[in-house]
């Protein structure tokens, strides 16, 4: 997939994916339930370009966005510390 967001492009095919996660996302509103939010699992993909930049691509949408690497940090600090480790050095023992 390919978008072009603030005048870059971001493109899955040429950027390295990192690292795959699911993610609850607001779903549609229904009209028959009024006042209740909905929400449903999405498939996130994280991927970073030769740039330096980061981005999600959310599969299931159809969407990419720009992301910075703290918030990369912190999704894969909780759900993969080797996955951090590897791509962002070793951290002290607690």
């Amino acid at each position: 997939m390919r978008a072009i967001i603030g005048n870059l492009l971001y493109d899955t095919a040429r950027a390295k994916k990192i690292f795959s996660f699911r993610r609850k996302v607001k779903g549609p509103d229904m009209a028959l339930f009024p006042g209740y939010c909905f929400v449903e699992w999405c498939d996130i993909d994280i991927y970073k370009t030769a740039s330096g930049r980061w981005f999600e691509h959310n599969k299931d949408k159809e969407t990419i966005t720009p992301t910075k690497e703290s918030n990369v940090k912190e999704i894969t600090s909780r759900l993969d510390p080797k996955r951090y480790i590897e791509f962002f050095g070793n951290v002290k023992e607690a």
